[in-house]
């Protein structure tokens, strides 16, 4: 057996470059991990920067990844909580400038109505007037034919009291508006027959006058808690279109009750109803399913919009059902107490 004896220099040597290699090797490996980390670093980084580009240029719904390191993930949050506020905050600015529009929409509607509505008695009354003066002036002394001047100034009075109606409504309109703006509108309980049998009576001479019989029915002992004026003219407005609407012979009938803890007082007729278009509009300021015949009839146009803010004066709704052919059945819901005021 022999044994082979390294030489102390080169025994050193080999010593030495142990830790060298050692070194190299966790040199390599921290060099390794470096890399690694800084390749998702800059992953993370690029789609931090890539989402806040989006954002900038108004894509809200854009979200960062959270699922970086805690650092970059509370920065993602940070942006993705501003991204939500502010898209927040301007689906609210666009909500309101929506409903500016729709009210400045409604306003000159509004306005187009009203100098549409004025527009026809108003030449009515003057042409008539201006008729009268012309026979006057080119015929003082000769014959003036009667039957023409009372024929014109029954035009004059017939278009004079459309007028006057039309004033009457839009007055009482922006009476009920602003009390029910300013809580001003007093409602007391008392008991709803009576206001029914008055309805009725104030429109039994057109029903008359049209063989139209109007059946009444109310709950016993019914209460509601109303303005009485206002209510009675709603009921006033819905039985005399109903009425109006309605061919001679036929009923209205008007019903009151309780259903789910409020009052539901119903008008329905039997006339030749509604179209589907119309329906949702029938609320409105000076809306008419039929132009023409709804001026033959008296109408004003403004009947069911004074119905529709008494009923939200009382806390409540109206809303309308309507077959063509078969009629329609307008209902008046009163919440219990009158509702928020």
């Amino acid at each position: 057996m022999s044994f082979v004896i390294t030489p102390i220099p080169t025994a050193i040597a080999d010593m030495q470059s142990l830790p060298l290699v050692g070194l190299l090797l966790a040199t390599l490996i921290v060099l390794g991990v470096t890399i690694w980390v800084m390749t998702r670093y800059r992953k993370w980084l690029r789609d931090l920067g890539d989402s806040a580009a989006k954002l900038a240029q108004g894509d809200l719904s854009t979200r960062v990844p959270t699922n970086g390191p805690p650092d970059i993930a509370a920065l993602a949050d940070t942006l993705n909580q501003m991204a939500e506020q502010l898209d927040g905050r301007l689906s609210e600015v666009a909500e309101q400038r929506h409903e500016l529009d729709r009210l400045e929409s409604i306003r000159q509607d509004f306005v187009a109505n009203v100098s549409h509505e004025l527009r026809t008695p108003i030449s009515a009354v003057k042409a008539a007037a201006e008729t009268l003066l012309d026979e006057h002036e080119h015929a003082p002394d000769g014959p003036i034919d009667t039957a023409a001047h009372v024929n014109f100034l029954k035009i004059i009075l017939r278009q004079s009291d459309r007028l006057q109606s039309i004033v009457e409504d839009l007055l009482s309109l922006a009476s009920i508006e602003q009390g029910n703006r300013e809580g001003a509108i007093e409602l007391t309980a008392a008991p709803l027959s009576p206001l029914i049998a008055a309805a009725v009576e104030t429109v039994q001479a057109k029903a008359d006058a049209k063989n139209i019989s109007i059946r009444t029915r109310c709950e016993t002992g019914l209460m509601a808690v109303m303005n009485r004026m206002l209510l009675e003219q709603a009921l006033i407005n819905l039985i005399d279109n109903a009425v109006k609407y309605s061919p001679e012979g036929t009923v209205v009938e008007v019903d009151a009750g309780s259903a789910n803890d409020e009052v539901v007082i119903q008008v329905t007729d039997h006339g030749r109803g509604i179209e589907p278009a119309h329906l949702p509009r029938l609320f409105e300021r000076f809306y008419r399913t039929d132009k023409a015949r709804s001026r033959a009839l008296g109408g004003t146009g403004l009947g069911l919009s004074i119905v529709k803010h008494i009923a939200e004066a009382h806390g409540g709704r109206v809303q309308v059902e309507s077959r063509v052919g078969q009629g329609s059945r307008f209902t008046l819901v009163i919440q219990p107490g009158g509702g928020p005021r």
